[in-house]
């Protein structure tokens, strides 16, 4: 297991407690944590509810997202389908492809450069 897992007393302590506050008013439950926990950790913890990427995160941020990769040499001229192009996350050493929600709409379309077994195919890879 997980070193950070949680043991089965503390599980159940978990759970007790999300059972406790889920159907609390919320303003009344985030009043009695702030009591238990302090203010500065209960709004540190709910935060402002705008995605943003941790500094911790942005060294890696399109490395460990999904996006298009070949799964086999795709030589120039050949055509992108979903049989011989995946989503996986980009490896260090491989290029960053086109994001998951964009790849169907790309398939059907004709290389225009020869892309290695594995690297990310890109918008200026097709036609």
């Amino acid at each position: 297991d997980d070193p950070v897992a949680l043991n089965l007393e503390n599980f159940k302590i978990m759970c007790d407690s999300i059972r406790f506050y889920e159907n609390m008013d919320r303003d009344e439950g985030v009043s009695r944590l702030k009591s238990i926990y302090g203010e500065k950790r209960v709004e540190t913890i709910l935060g402002s509810g705008i995605k943003k990427l941790a500094k911790s995160e942005e060294n890696n941020y399109g490395r460990t997202n999904r996006s298009l990769h070949a799964t086999t040499f795709l030589s120039k001229g050949s055509i992108l389908t979903n049989e011989n192009s995946a989503l996986l996350r980009t490896e260090k050493v491989l290029r960053v492809g086109i994001p998951p929600h964009l790849a169907e709409a790309f398939y059907g379309k004709k290389l225009k450069n020869d892309i290695p077994d594995g690297e990310g195919i890109r918008l200026e890879d097709l036609f």
